[in-house]
């Protein structure tokens, strides 16, 4: 959070016609590593899905981490096969 703050308020603002720099792979990856709500998420799925029994738990673990794993990667998936589709979204009239 300190870092995006830090990268927010050292942006400034664009000067007449300048488009504004994408993200890049780099800063999307950083992000995902800094994102302190996935891992609010992931603790919670494991708490609230992963039995107390003993003897289950490197199987519940692997099923929870692969369902998290596919869901996210078909989401992912599906915003950047939308991105490339149309690449400026959100600036139609």
């Amino acid at each position: 959070m300190i870092w995006l703050a830090w990268k927010t308020i050292r942006a400034g603002m664009l000067k007449g016609s300048e488009d504004a720099k994408p993200a890049s792979f780099t800063d999307g990856a950083l992000l995902l590593v800094l994102n302190p709500k996935a891992y609010i998420i992931i603790a919670l799925m494991f708490t609230q899905f992963l039995s107390p029994s003993p003897g289950g738990e490197v199987a519940s673990v692997l099923l929870i981490t692969t369902v998290f794993t596919m869901s996210k990667l078909f989401a992912f998936s599906i915003w950047a096969l939308a991105r490339q589709l149309d690449r400026q979204p959100f600036l139609r009239h």
